[in-house]
């Protein structure tokens, strides 16, 4: 399974956003991953209740030259626009909006797939496997992988400072040297809002959703997006490696030709069987072959076919 700059990587994106709800006990991080047959496109969908976030914020350091305080939205998307994909594609800022009593932000990246098709294996899932059952008329497709989440706890934990990576930029922060001075872009989650200080790490879940299969099952839970069906994995950000399940049903050719060709020749059978006992002869009875009886005197000898009389032929 590829993983540089494919699912893993934006799923580590999704991941890092989500460490600003760490330990606030009220958020929740959904990315939705689907394919409209020529890009694919990844929803990342953040929510916090709106009393939480007030909280965090009000404790939230100053945005440099400026009395204004660092807010969760302005963090996310210095964040976003500042780390782009090989494809030089971004999660970009799509909306957000308060419901329910929760604050939603809304982002989405969207790329061309074909930019990595060269692209080589450099970590080969050892979970990958795919098993296929032949049910006659269709078949049915196992696949298990890896959840996409596996090892980012040890990665967040030995991140270092300035190792360009997305964990060094939630741990330490963005920095840019100009000269012979260092220009913070982005702080640090913590330095950014203090109340996170401390947050346990276990306590965050994750989520990671793909599209649903008709007839298909797996190992998470089925729910609806958009009015579409999708499958979504939810783990806990700790270190255990886990898998995930799904399955998906095809048609089997053979089993409907094999079909079609049976009930073929059972449909052309009984036109044969029909056609031939119409066909099959019954013995005439005395009278079809002789309608008259010509040595029958008391019948009226006028009845004779056309040319007998009493003299024989006339010439």
């Amino acid at each position: 399974m590829k993983k540089a700059g494919k699912i893993l990587i934006v799923a580590l994106l999704s991941l890092l956003i989500s460490c600003i709800f760490v330990g606030c006990g009220a958020a929740g991080v959904d990315l939705v991953s689907y394919s409209d047959g020529s890009l694919y496109h990844y929803e990342l969908s953040i929510s916090v209740k709106t009393e939480k976030r007030d909280e965090i914020q009000r404790t939230a350091a100053f945005r440099p030259y400026t009395s204004e305080r660092w807010t969760i939205s302005d963090w996310v998307r210095v964040l976003t626009e500042n780390m782009r994909f090989q494809d030089e594609s971004r999660f970009e800022y799509v909306s957000e909006t308060t419901a329910d009593g929760y604050f939603i932000m809304n982002y989405e990246r969207v790329f061309d797939p074909s930019f990595y098709d060269d692209e080589e294996d450099d970590e080969p899932d050892e979970n990958y496997k795919v098993e296929r059952k032949n049910y006659f008329y269709v078949y049915e497709t196992v696949v298990t992988v890896s959840n996409p989440f596996n090892g980012y706890r040890s990665d967040y934990e030995n991140a270092k400072d300035g190792d360009g990576t997305l964990m060094s930029a939630v741990k330490y922060g963005l920095k840019f040297n100009m000269g012979n001075s260092t220009v913070t872009v982005l702080p640090a989650l913590t330095e950014a809002f203090p109340a996170l200080e401390g947050a346990k790490l276990d306590l965050l879940t994750l989520s990671y959703s793909i599209p649903a299969s008709k007839l298909g099952s797996s190992s998470g839970e089925t729910v609806k997006i958009k009015n579409s069906e999708f499958y979504r994995f939810e783990r806990a950000f700790d270190e255990e490696e886990m898998t995930m399940t799904y399955s998906y049903i095809t048609p089997n050719a053979y089993g409907w030709y094999i079909t079609i060709i049976v009930i073929g020749a059972a449909v052309v059978g009984a036109i044969l069987l029909v056609t031939m006992k119409k066909k099959k002869k019954v013995k005439p009875s005395d009278t079809d072959m002789f309608p008259y009886d010509p040595f029958d005197d008391s019948k009226n000898k006028n009845n004779l076919p056309s040319g007998y009389n009493d003299g024989g032929f006339k010439f």
